[in-house]
């Protein structure tokens, strides 16, 4: 009997362990699949306007976030400038989203290909915020109404692309 309250109690010492750092993982964030749609919010484009997500309702939209210092984020442009072509005529929005990023390197690195792709500088970091996002890069997919239908971790991936577009009902 001895031996089981220090078990007991180192396991619970883990257990609350494993919850807390799982919660910091972005397990159970607001920005959950299917929850209500996603706060208006505005972004600073970096070619000196601005776009509102509220702009956007209606479309297909896919929010890439990314900073001007991550290697994985560099991977991604060539997906997603196939995605934007793809996928411009069938109603769907793209929006690269740089955080924690100096505004002259994201202007370096940042791809503008043309109407219906947009690229900015989440300043406040309040984009960030609202998509509770963990790191970059890291992309959501919102369906028509606002809401988020999809999430990827990591560099995106054609298929990945193609795969969350789809499932958003495009």
């Amino acid at each position: 009997m001895r031996r089981v309250g220090p078990f007991l109690a180192v396991l619970t010492v883990a257990l609350l362990l494993f919850v807390f750092f799982r919660g910091l993982a972005g397990e159970g964030r607001p920005a959950a699949l299917g929850a209500a749609p996603v706060a208006d919010l505005t972004l600073a484009l970096l070619d000196g306007g601005t776009l509102d997500l509220a702009e956007l309702r209606g479309r297909v939209v896919v929010v890439n976030f990314w900073a001007a210092w991550c290697p994985s984020c560099r991977e991604e442009p060539e997906v997603l400038t196939w995605g934007w072509r793809y996928y411009r005529s069938r109603n769907v929005a793209f929006v690269a989203v740089c955080v924690q990023s100096d505004p002259e390197e994201a202007r370096k690195f940042a791809v503008q290909p043309g109407e219906g792709y947009y690229a900015g500088l989440d300043e406040t970091g309040r984009w960030a915020q609202v998509f509770g996002i963990t790191g970059v890069p890291e992309t959501y997919v919102l369906d028509r109404t606002g809401r988020i239908a999809g999430r990827w971790v990591g560099p995106l991936t054609a298929a990945a692309l193609r795969n969350l577009v789809e499932a958003a009902g495009n």
